[in-house]
């Protein structure tokens, strides 16, 4: 990207940032990097048992310590026919208008300018800052477990501010907790019929995105619709496969299953699935224009699932909620979702993966336990794989306060203050540390966790405005 945005060291710390590798459990060069970093401005730095690095950089020594943190780890999601490996490849980044994104790819902006914000932090010579303790913890993405193995005392401070929010103007003050469901279904197989036309059915062009910030909008699910459309052919079909979504935490965009039919059904099946997209199309207006779903000729399968078990598998997938369900109607918050995330077909079980997020524990058990309940009615076995807490919101803390000062002074408006339906870290770290105070900031990102993540320009800007003078008031 040769634009020359402001500010000139976030972006270029955002940009070498991009050219290293950090999936989620594969961040190591990335922590090396950081490392590499603070050694050379002479920074104290310490790396704990996860991974987790921390940075300490003195400031006024009559102030209080700040802790600073962003999530080394990004989600990697890339388009259909985009080759990109993300183990080598650097995110290409593009200048699209008021926006940066990627060519294919997650662009990383979550946490990515999280973590550029903090190494231009450790940078910036002329800075007036409290000591700061810098936080880059690794394996947000995939269940907040460097959070969770955070070795006790590895920080001090009790002024705590998170960079991984995505709505600039907007100051968090609390976070939905989650725990994940999975179920395993187990399904027999049978030789392909003979005299058969097999067929891959798709299900495309949905934004998909973050299973918690963006469950609200009512984005089509790729694997629901799925099932809907496999469920409505008005002819005999077997299923060999059927696959869908990738991540825990993102809406699936894209799905598909093989199935075959009677050569004669096909100009019927054809039919159908216009129908089907014709449906969705209505449905989806102005949320996911471009769904599609198409229906091609595949190579024949060697073996189909049982008719009895194609019936429980659809039965389950089309039975299985998503979506939001409980709305604060006072504050137009989303209270608790859940999201059908993972469909994918093995020898003899099809495993679906599920998470649940709420601000309240208890609903966020009950919604797991209706997701079992109707995994075990289906026969399916079911575990829990993953929890965190939440965040409680903390509305009359002086960090808020001040930030809401600051940021009143700085743009002539007030900044809006919000309960996220995401998950945080400040959720587990409030949970180890009773009594730290908290926020969580950041610049305005869209449709993170898909490849049309885009971050504002201009957002950033004031973002990194914000972050610095209040660092200079808590100074």
């Amino acid at each position: 990207m040769k634009a020359r945005l402001e500010p000139k060291a976030l972006w270029r710390c955002f940009e070498e940032l991009s050219r290293i590798p950090r999936d989620s459990k594969d961040e190591g060069q990335a922590r090396e990097y950081v490392v590499q970093r603070a050694r050379e401005l002479g920074l104290e730095c310490r790396v704990d048992r996860v991974g987790n690095v921390l940075v300490v950089k003195p400031g006024r020594r009559d102030a209080d310590t700040v802790v600073l943190q962003a999530h080394l780890d990004m989600v990697c999601e890339k388009d259909r026919g985009t080759e990109h490996d993300f183990r080598q490849d650097p995110i290409r980044l593009v200048k699209d208008g008021a926006w940066v994104r990627a060519r294919g790819t997650t662009l990383g902006a979550d946490n990515g300018i999280g973590v550029a914000a903090m190494l231009a932090v450790m940078e910036g010579s002329g800075l007036i800052h409290p000591p700061l303790e810098l936080l880059f913890t690794v394996d947000e993405e995939t269940g907040l477990t460097g959070a969770m193995h955070m070795e006790a005392g590895f920080i001090t401070g009790k002024t705590f501010i998170n960079l991984d929010s995505e709505q600039e103007g907007t100051i968090i003050v609390g976070c939905a907790g989650g725990k994940d469901t999975s179920l395993r279904l187990g399904v027999s197989r049978r030789p392909s019929p003979l005299r058969i036309e097999p067929c891959r059915v798709r299900v495309g062009g949905l934004k998909g995105g973050h299973s918690g910030t963006d469950i609200h909008t009512g984005r089509g699910n790729a694997i629901r619709l799925l099932a809907r459309a496999l469920q409505d052919l008005p002819v005999q079909m077997h299923l060999a496969s059927i696959t869908g979504g990738n991540k825990h935490n993102a809406i699936p965009r894209e799905a598909e299953a093989v199935i075959t039919i009677a050569k004669s059904d096909h100009a019927t099946v054809r039919q159908a699935i216009e129908r089907s997209h014709a449906l969705f199309a209505r449905e989806l207006k102005g949320i996911d224009e471009d769904v599609r779903i198409s229906v091609e000729r595949a190579e024949t399968p060697d073996s189909v699932l049982a008719p009895e078990d194609t019936r429980r598998l659809l039965h389950l997938l089309t039975g299985l909620p998503h979506g939001l369900i409980d709305v604060d109607m006072k504050r137009g918050a989303v209270i608790s979702s859940t999201n059908l995330a993972v469909c994918a077909t093995q020898d003899d079980a099809v495993v679906i993966a599920t998470s649940q997020r709420s601000t309240l524990a208890s609903r966020r058990d009950a919604l797991a336990s209706q997701v079992a309940s109707i995994g075990a009615l289906a026969g399916a076995v079911v575990a829990h794989n993953h929890a965190y807490p939440a965040w409680p919101p903390d509305y009359d803390s002086a960090l808020l306060a001040s930030a809401g000062g600051v940021y009143r002074s700085l743009f002539g408006r007030a900044a809006r203050t919000a309960v996220i339906h995401a998950g945080l870290e400040c959720g587990v770290i409030g949970d180890k540390i009773p009594g730290i105070a908290m926020i969580s900031i950041g610049p305005t990102i869209e449709q993170a966790h898909s490849p049309y993540e885009k971050v504002n320009i201009k957002s950033v800007e004031r973002f990194w405005r914000f972050l610095i003078r209040l660092l200079e008031v808590l100074a």
